[in-house]
């Protein structure tokens, strides 16, 4: 009896056991399952929008309210399936929802995804890099939300960059940040100073070389425009004719709309009798040119297909739109850290030499 006894209580936990692996099985499928259709909503609903203009208050609210009811279904998928592989990934992306509704606006939606990350952060389980991406996310909306002007934006940028630095230092996001938020800046000092410094740190190997390039076009200044020309394109090259005059050089593209209203508004502005020449990001050069007609950019173009990755492009560290160099009268560069609304009043500037 003790035997057959023996024998019938292990069938009970061998059936008890193989029920609970076929529910575990099962659970797993519909976790698996409903993962995949909420993977398909985590962007925003699409938008009949020409992608210049601000989105409308309507269009701000659908956005909105999309992201927090995929939020909120991120939020129940986690209490349904709490052992899921894909749990901790919900809980990270429900943060970002939530934090891309604050960014719009949404206080509710705001304070709720910080607090989340707030919590997400000390989650040793969720990678170091995916920790921090959402810190800096959480660091953009409340830059949004606190700084007033322009003044108030840029000194909250570079407090949230330092932060990040020292928070996560083997990333290289945190460094730069505080790159970008000095080299959209018009201090020559002050891009210096940050350049030094994150040479001089153990910032990961993207971060340094970042600042390899801001301080490179920082060199440029004393230069000759037509000799660092010459040295990508042989002698009596397009820039040549520029030896001896003062130029305004900025760059544009097709794809960057804000860059070709810069450019237009350039022509009515006077700069000291500074040549105006465009530089062309593009890669379809005929596309950029039929533009450069039909928007009537001001002065000479110079196009390049290779675009960024162009050799004259590399030697002057043209690698976005939105730069703006000024030569003097001798051609010789003077300012590289000129940018888009600062120009205009820097350039101005009479008797500048």
């Amino acid at each position: 009896m003790y035997h057959i006894a023996r024998l019938l209580t292990g069938v009970a936990v061998l059936s008890a056991a193989l029920s609970a692996t076929v529910c575990s099985a099962q659970d797993e499928a519909s976790g698996e399952k409903r993962w995949a259709e909420l993977r398909n909503r985590f962007l925003p609903p699409a938008l009949n929008r020409d992608g210049r203009s601000p989105l409308s208050s309507t269009q701000r609210a659908s956005i909105i309210a999309h992201f927090k009811e995929v939020a909120q279904e991120l939020a129940q998928f986690q209490i349904e399936f709490p052992h899921a592989p894909q749990s901790k990934l919900a809980a990270v992306e429900e943060a970002r929802g939530l934090l891309r509704a604050g960014f719009l606006g949404d206080a509710e939606s705001q304070k709720a995804g910080i607090s989340l990350v707030e919590r997400l952060r000390l989650d040793p389980e969720i990678p170091d890099e995916t920790r921090f991406q959402l810190e800096a996310v959480a660091e953009q909306v409340l830059v949004r939300t606190v700084a007033k002007t322009q003044g108030e934006a840029v000194a909250a940028r570079e407090n949230s960059a330092r932060y990040l630095m020292s928070r996560y230092p083997n990333q290289s996001g945190g460094y730069e940040l505080l790159l970008s938020v000095v080299d959209t800046s018009d201090d020559d000092f002050k891009i210096r100073e940050a350049v030094r410094e994150v040479l001089g740190s153990n910032a990961p190997f993207a971060a340094k070389a970042k600042a390899t390039i801001l301080q490179e076009r920082l060199a440029l200044v004393g230069k000759s425009l037509a000799d660092v020309a010459n040295t990508a394109h042989g002698r009596n090259g397009f820039f040549e004719k520029y030896r001896s005059e003062r130029v305004l050089l900025y760059t544009w593209a097709t794809w960057s709309r804000p860059s070709v209203e810069f450019a237009q508004k350039l022509r009515a502005a006077q700069f000291g009798g500074a040549r105006l020449v465009g530089f062309n990001l593009d890669e379809d050069v005929a596309a950029a040119k039929a533009l450069a007609e039909s928007e009537r950019l001001p002065g000479d173009q110079y196009f390049d297909q290779a675009s960024v990755r162009g050799r004259l492009a590399l030697l002057l560290k043209l690698d976005r739109t939105g730069r703006v160099y000024f030569t003097n009268a001798a051609g010789v560069f003077i300012d590289v850290a000129a940018e888009r609304g600062k120009s205009a009043q820097r350039g101005q500037e009479e008797g500048r030499p």
